[in-house]
């Protein structure tokens, strides 16, 4: 995930934003799992108005998974199961609303069974003019609007500009919320971006620099050799070569 390796095991429960690349998925023979999930314009309308919330959101993004006991992943597949056989019920008359509410409790649910594995400092209230909530709700619209955007605007002040806020305020409250600035959560999407369209892209290095708005071919050779540790025409060998 986003590069780095991971193992999902028995009572795992793993979260993954629009801002996250998975790839190379390997299963065991006798894997099984649940997923959950909807669109960014549903969970908009599902998820509540909650600093508390939000904490959890943001902990999870950073953490990626976390360890249940029996009795929680039990009692998550008992809710779980009772969705799936809810949401093929298309025929009935407030299926809508009736997804809603059950997806929103579902939610509260989840956050209630991972409130019991985050630190109290990952929680603690923020002041009146700086609360968690606003700061949560500021960094979700800028990864929104990170992972929604192609190419990747590399300028702090790009978002900022569309979201309303200066540069140095909308990098200081993601950092406060995410644990990592503006420009880091930038880099790390654009060369997402590089390595995607290097590995699967059959474009020459040329073309790909310049639909990724880069100035030049010199400039994209460097930040690759920083990012990626390989010039572009290394890294792209070494993609193929372990196919």
């Amino acid at each position: 995930m986003n590069g780095a390796p991971y193992t999902i095991e028995k009572n795992d429960i793993a979260f993954c934003t629009p801002d996250k690349m998975v790839k190379h998925v390997m299963m065991s023979p006798d894997f099984r799992g649940n997923i959950c999930g909807c669109s960014a314009k549903f969970a908009q309308c599902i998820f509540p108005n909650s600093a508390d919330l939000w904490n959890k959101i943001f902990y999870m993004n950073r953490n990626f998974k976390i360890h249940l006991s029996d009795e929680e992943a039990g009692e998550l597949q008992e809710d779980y199961r009772f969705l799936k056989r809810k949401i093929i019920r298309i025929d009935h008359i407030y299926y809508e609303e009736t997804m809603r509410c059950l997806l929103q409790a579902f939610l509260y649910q989840t956050a209630d069974v991972l409130g019991k594995h985050i630190p109290e400092t990952e929680t603690e209230p923020g002041t009146e003019e700086d609360t968690l909530q606003s700061r949560h709700q500021l960094c979700q619209a800028f990864i929104d609007l990170l992972s929604s955007t192609k190419p990747v605007p590399r300028s702090v002040q790009w978002y900022a500009d569309r979201l309303c806020k200066t540069p140095r305020y909308l990098s200081t409250a993601v950092k406060r919320a995410s644990g990592k600035t503006a420009s880091e959560w930038i880099h790390e999407a654009l060369t997402r971006e590089v390595a995607d369209a290097l590995k699967n892209s059959p474009k020459s290095i040329k073309e790909i620099s310049d639909e990724l708005e880069f100035p030049n071919l010199s400039f994209f050779g460097r930040y690759c050799r920083q990012r990626l540790g390989l010039s572009p025409s290394e890294f792209r060998q070494q993609k193929k070569n372990t196919k």
